[in-house]
Order: C-alpha cells, then structure tokens, then sequence
C-alpha cells in the first residue's frame, strides 16, 4: 500500500525469537499460527479474539512463519485499525449531528404509540396494524445518514477492539501512521503490504515455533475444503478458494518440524472449514472411523506420528464463520446452510496419537 502522507517506519527487536510474548511463566498457554500470513490470515485472527475480547480474555498471539511474513503482517494490522478508527469517528460525528433529530422522532413515536395504546376506538385487530404502521413510520423516520452510521458501530467496534488485542508475536517493525490528509483512506491504496520484502528484516530468522511449550495449545489458521473428486487430497490453504499456497497433510507436518515445533508437543487445533466429516455422534468408534475418511485432520494425525509421536490433532466439523458477531462462542455452521450453526466445541473432533 501507498504509504500516504506522515507515514515513518521503525525496526524494533524483540527480545528472544518471538519476543517476550512466549516469555509468559504460566504453565499452559494458547497460541494462533498462520503458515502463509497475508489477510485472510489476518481474518481469521480477529475472529478468533472477538469471542475472547468479548467475554474479557487476553487475545491470543499470532505467530507468523518468517519475519517478513509477520512484518507484512504488522503493517496491515496497523493500515487496518488505521482505517476502521476512521470509520468509527466518522460514525461518531454522524450519529452526534443527527442526535437531536432523533431524540425528537422518539419522543413523536412513544407519544404516537401512547395513544395508539389507549385510542378506545380501535378493536385489537385494527390496533395492532396501527402499532405496526407506527413502528414502521418510526423506521422511516430516522435520517438514514444516523442508520449507516450505526450499522458501521455495529460492524467495526467487535473487529476492532479484537484487531488491537491481536499481537503479531514476531514482528520485528513498528509501523506509525500518521494521516494528516483529510482525504487518507483514498490516498492509501495497496502498495505497503502487496509489495514484497517490504521490511526484510534486519534479524536472522530464527524458527518461530521453537519457544512454544509442549503443554501449550496452537491454533493452525488456513482455509480448508472438503474432500471431493476435485480434491481428492485435502489440504490447508491460504484463500478461501484453492488458488493460492497450499499444504497437504504431508507438508504441514513437515512445516511444523522445520519451523522448530518442539517434537514433543500434544495439543494442535485445526480451524479451516470441514478438517473432519459430519458425525451423528462423536465416539471413538465413529473417530476410528474418522482416521479412514481422507479429511484433513485425521490425515495430519497420521502424518505427524514419526515428528510428533505425543500430538493430538483435533478437528471441527463444519464451516468456521469467520465474525462470530454478537456470539459469546466460536460458532461451526452446517455445509450448505450457514443459518444452522453450533458452538465450535460440540463440533470438535480429537485425533489421539497413534
């Protein structure tokens, strides 16, 4: 992206490989990796946090393969709040300009609705379609500007909130912007995090996966899809579509070793889209069944049994909603039909080591 007006760049390091992030004493802790980066990765991360933000939590840290991939990473993180504090100021503005319009509509509308409710000429057929009418007639009433307004609250204050929480653990650059244009979200357009080696890194790259604990759970971000004609190998992707770097279960268990997850590590979470098959019941009849199915994470269990002979692989089943919106959860939706969704933890699926 274009660096705008005002913009500086500062290379900060971090102090061990992925900073003090993986310093914590505590003696189980939760981590996010992307083996691709890029925003999709990025996508998923917030939606990740929002449930945490939400209830309190600290957000989880994401961890990126390389630090170039997680310098990327930073800057779009930092264009992104950029951008979406913008729209929430605007919304601000918007909302306190037409505050005493609505205010007064309101006011009309309950003094309506009063007598609607106390109108003793109105059988209750006649006032219910009055109170109808009223509501509707309130719905009109309010400038459409305030509407959008609070619809873009409503829609980047959760994705916000998570995005600042959401730590790239091994960055080694700080990204300042500074917009002192008016005009800044159009004067930003896409050369910061398209071009390559932007902010190559003045620091070797170490393996970023190496300080993680052998207790600590990781949350492999990457789109999946079913297995298919198409895709007679499953695999995790970087897109939502299969264009684009991909890993089969082969590749993933090797990425993992050669990126320093400690060899006896046990607790590996698989987030992508339909990484086991739909089960009537989950029992360890119906998982040993599962191992057979060709799906994603069965097939990463095998495939981690000589680096990784202590990791259990769980899977969800289901399409992961990306926004878990208003939702105390991380939601799995059926495929096919995402308005029957379910808690991600009755859609799990734990693969055993072998």
């Amino acid at each position: 992206m274009d660096s705008g007006s005002g913009g500086s760049h500062k290379d900060k390091s971090l102090s061990g490989p992925i900073g003090n992030t993986l310093k914590s004493p505590k003696a189980s802790r939760a981590f996010m990796y992307t083996p691709f980066g890029g925003s999709a990765a990025l996508d998923t991360a917030i939606g990740e946090n929002m449930v945490r933000v939400r209830k309190g939590k600290q957000a989880h840290a994401l961890i990126a393969p390389s630090h170039e991939h997680a310098n990327q990473l930073e800057t779009l993180r930092q264009v992104t709040l950029t951008q979406w504090k913008g729209k929430l100021d605007n919304a601000d503005r918007t909302m306190r300009q037409h505050h005493n319009s609505v205010v007064a509509a309101g006011y009309t509308h309950k003094m309506r609705m009063r007598h609607i409710m106390h109108d003793p000429h109105l059988n209750p057929q006649q006032r219910k379609e009055a109170l109808d009418n009223q509501r509707g007639d309130h719905a009109l009433s309010i400038p459409h500007e305030y509407d959008m307004a609070k619809a873009d609250k409503a829609l980047y204050t959760p994705k916000y909130e998570s995005l600042k929480q959401t730590e790239i653990a091994n960055a080694t650059v700080h990204v300042d912007i500074e917009p002192a244009h008016p005009q800044w979200p159009k004067l930003f357009p896409t050369r910061i995090v398209k071009k390559e080696k932007l902010y190559p890194s003045l620091h070797p790259d170490p393996k970023p996966l190496e300080n993680i604990g052998h207790k600590d759970k990781l949350y492999v971000l990457g789109h999946g899809a079913p297995v298919s004609d198409a895709l007679p190998t499953p695999g995790l992707y970087a897109k939502p579509t299969l264009h684009g770097p991909s890993l089969s279960p082969g590749a993933l268990a090797q990425h993992l070793s050669d990126k320093g997850l400690p060899s006896n590590f046990e607790d590996l979470r698989l987030t992508s889209c339909q990484s086991v098959p739909l089960m009537d019941e989950i029992t360890p009849h119906s998982v040993t069944a599962a191992r057979s199915s060709g799906f994603l994470a069965p097939e990463l269990s095998k495939a981690v049994k000589q680096s990784f002979p202590k990791l259990s692989v769980t899977g969800y089943m289901g399409n992961g909603l990306t926004f878990p919106f208003d939702s105390s959860t991380h939601l799995r939706a059926l495929p096919g039909d995402a308005k029957k969704t379910a808690p991600r933890k009755q859609m799990s699926v734990k693969f055993p080591p072998l």
